[in-house]
């Protein structure tokens, strides 16, 4: 089950699973609110469309709505993903018998463990997408041991430097004006919004522009937000002079393509990230990167050896570690990103992510396989 509210790793996670399901013969049935419904479809899962809406009278109907869902597919798990849909899933679970797994894809810092997050800790069995978020929910009352760690995934065989031909990569540098371009690419990829840290990130290339010709690279920033909040970034970026070194180019449909163009990939999220998803594929595509030294970038970048690690909001650390990558030539950069792939085949692939959520599915199922996908 998936919260409209939540798109992005959630929704993703939701999708990838389903698909493991039925590759591995069994049922998967999604239930999504908002406008993840449409999101989440998968070829061979069944899709439930629930009402986003918070009221007691909307939260009343989606119990009833799951309870005669699960009875009439005779069900054995539920898997929530959001604490809404965790509440709703726990009433359904409690109400014929059926095992509850739930994930915390992030924190919720309003309500923690309190109210609807709740539900999230009752879990059977709880799944937290990075050891830093399994230990900050942990300190809120929930044993660490009742936490079951499953990181986020790289698809090995999409990010993949080998698998993104010069076609792919020409088209991208195209649609973005890039083609007679030679500057090398600080790429900060990430949902346009203000946890993202992009005023730290344009703080450090003002630095960076102080001190650098303005060939010596360009920073792209790469990602979907609020109309608002990126005409925001984009009048930031011209009162900052910085017109001729940063670009806000928007979403893009080809994040592997996009990743081959840079020279580093940068976050400087202010709030620390729950999953670090955007790094691991990075790292896959056999790109450096820079990141802050907080949230689950500690559990996904090894600082010094597949990038640096930066204090979180320092805009003069984060300029220096750009300045030094770019000081770097293509084979030392290309070192750096071989120890990230590494690091991403042994701990953080897409294929260990879904063996590890089926193996909690048939412990909990046990000869049976009939899992609900939330």
């Amino acid at each position: 089950m998936v919260d409209g509210h939540h798109l992005g790793g959630a929704e993703r996670a939701a999708r990838e699973v389903a698909t493991a399901i039925i590759a591995a013969g069994g049922r998967a049935l999604i239930a999504a609110g908002g406008a993840a419904a449409h999101r989440v479809r998968v070829a061979g899962a069944e899709t439930f469309a629930f009402s986003p809406e918070a009221s007691l009278l909307n939260r009343r109907g989606n119990v009833a709505d799951l309870i005669e869902i699960v009875e009439d597919a005779g069900v054995d798990i539920i898997h929530a993903r959001s604490p809404d849909m965790a509440a709703t899933g726990a009433k359904a679970a409690a109400a014929l018998g059926a095992k509850l797994v739930t994930t915390f894809h992030q924190a919720h810092s309003s309500d923690f463990m309190g109210g609807a997050a709740k539900a999230l800790a009752a879990g059977e069995r709880v799944i937290a997408v990075s050891d830093s978020l399994a230990d900050a929910v942990a300190s809120k009352s929930l044993p660490r041991d009742r936490i079951t760690v499953i990181p986020r995934g790289a698809d090995m065989n999409v990010f993949a430097e080998e698998v993104v031909g010069p076609a792919r990569t020409i088209q991208l540098a195209d649609e973005w004006g890039l083609t007679e371009d030679t500057r090398p690419i600080v790429l900060a990829p990430g949902r346009l919004d203000a946890s993202n840290g992009h005023e730290v990130l344009l703080k450090a290339v003002a630095e960076l522009k102080a001190t650098h010709d303005e060939d010596a690279f360009l920073c792209l920033i790469v990602g979907e937000g609020d109309p608002k909040y990126i005409g925001a970034l984009e009048e930031k970026v011209l009162k900052a002079g910085l017109g001729g070194v940063v670009r806000v180019a928007g979403r893009s449909e080809d994040m592997p393509a996009a990743l081959k163009l840079a020279a580093v990939v940068v976050s400087a999220a202010t709030e620390p990230p729950s999953a670090g998803r955007t790094m691991i594929e990075t790292q896959a595509m056999g790109r450096p990167v820079i990141a802050p030294a907080h949230g689950a970038m500690l559990d996904v970048v090894d600082g010094g050896v597949s990038g640096w690690l930066t204090t979180p909001g320092d805009a003069s650390e984060l300029a220096q570690a750009i300045s030094e990558a770019l000081a770097m030539d293509e084979s030392q950069r290309a070192h750096i990103g071989m120890a990230g792939r590494g690091r991403v085949r042994a701990r953080f692939t897409l294929d260990a992510m879904l063996n590890a959520n089926l193996a909690i599915y048939e412990e909990l199922a046990a000869t049976t396989f009939r899992p609900l996908v939330a």
